[in-house]
């Protein structure tokens, strides 16, 4: 079982779509199990992964970020 995980990135109440997880998703598509856990939207994303976990074991993690500004100093 493969995980995807999109970390918490925004306390707006319009969700961005983990566009890039999707993406990785298609490819696994038929060739490997796997679920997307989106921290923007699940209330505790580690216990979901421990819970996927629990019914079949991880084989990877994949996780994607939110970049931000770059600050220039």
């Amino acid at each position: 079982m493969i995980v995807l995980l999109n970390p918490w990135s925004t306390p707006s109440p319009k969700k961005p779509l983990p566009m890039s997880l999707l993406a990785v998703g298609a490819l696994l598509e038929g060739e490997f199990d796997y679920e997307i856990v989106d921290g923007n939207v699940e209330p505790d994303p580690a216990a979901r992964i421990a819970a996927i976990n629990a019914r079949r074991p991880l084989t990877a993690i994949g996780i994607t970020v939110m970049p931000g500004p770059v600050s220039s100093s």
